[in-house]
């Protein structure tokens, strides 16, 4: 509906959960459309005192992923670390497993494995933070798409 109302029709799949994108190996692979979502991780934060350790705080850890025409597109907040970093380049492992590279407004670099199992993300940073996340948008996960700037639209395999 949301397409309609934007004047675009949406293409479908007659499998409905896979787009198409070249690897780096140059075969095509499928990108599950599962990735869609805006995905949430808590990172807890501890320090150790005497052997013992401390929680300081936790930080919300932020995907907003979009697997639409074969691309994987995204934005990326990592409280701490990096802000907003924008997906750049991926690579296809499997239909649930793709690594992408980022940049971020300074300028920073970086890349996430993520996992995709079920209705879990789970990932790892190039700078060893891992995390598993849930998807806030289980409902209708198209709607990171159109927040992107992506309509969501699957091909045909």
């Amino acid at each position: 509906r949301v397409c309609i109302d934007l004047g675009v029709l949406p293409t479908t799949s007659s499998s409905g959960s896979t787009a198409t994108s070249t690897s780096s190996t140059g075969g095509i692979s499928a990108i599950s459309t599962g990735f869609n979502g805006l995905w949430q991780a808590r990172l807890d934060s501890t320090v150790q005192v005497n052997g013992v350790t401390v929680k300081q705080g936790s930080r919300i850890l932020t995907l907003r992923l979009c697997s639409s025409n074969g691309k994987l597109t995204g934005v990326i907040e990592h409280p701490g670390f990096f802000t907003r970093g924008v997906i750049t380049s991926f690579t296809v492992i499997s239909e649930n497993e793709v690594i992408a590279d980022f940049t971020d407004r300074r300028g920073r670099t970086g890349s996430v494995q993520l996992i995709l199992s079920g209705s879990e993300l789970t990932g790892k940073f190039s700078n060893g933070v891992v995390f598993a996340a849930i998807n806030r948008f289980s409902a209708n996960p198209s709607r990171a798409c159109i927040g992107l700037g992506t309509l969501p639209s699957e091909s045909s395999s």
